[in-house]
């Protein structure tokens, strides 16, 4: 998927995405706050249909927060892909739904993408996510590696083996 033009502005460019959305609107992110789920539940408010992919590092409060969004939850390991998809335009980047980010603190970039490429990408993803049920939630994995500092030296390992 090549890049066209990138902005280091992100929060802007994201606010004017997710504002004028007004058919679909397709996220992609592998971390997820109280700032972003502030601009999905306005684009849903809105009547915006949202598909929302993420990672397992969101938290069960901030999902449940996302009433009205279909939400998927990519369980394959650690999904740290950003696509932004709404109604024919894309961005893709650096950039996860935070607080931090939204908020101009961190220095985030976001790309033009070719549409029908990040939808492909999109959808292959999708299709390997589970659903999002609230009742199981609490049992999703927060961390796809664990470590453990062993004195002289490290161990990684994958916790669903």
């Amino acid at each position: 998927m090549a890049a066209g033009k990138c902005y280091d502005i992100a929060s802007e460019l994201l606010s004017r995405l997710f504002s004028s959305a007004a058919q679909s609107l397709w996220i992609a992110t592998a971390f997820l706050d109280s700032c972003g789920v502030s601009l999905i539940r306005k684009a849903i408010s809105r009547g915006v249909g949202a598909r929302l992919l993420i990672s397992s590092e969101v938290g069960p409060d901030v999902l449940r927060a996302l009433e009205g969004a279909e939400i998927r939850i990519y369980l394959g390991g650690f999904m740290h892909m950003k696509l932004y998809i709404a109604d024919g335009r894309a961005y893709g980047g650096s950039v996860n739904l935070t607080c931090p980010v939204l908020g101009d603190l961190n220095v985030e970039t976001l790309c033009d993408v070719d549409p029908a490429s990040a939808v492909k990408i999109f959808n292959s993803y999708w299709a390997k996510a589970s659903p999002y049920m609230p009742e199981a939630v609490e049992q999703i994995p927060k961390c796809l590696v664990e470590v453990r500092d062993l004195g002289d030296s490290i161990s990684f390992k994958n916790p669903f083996e």
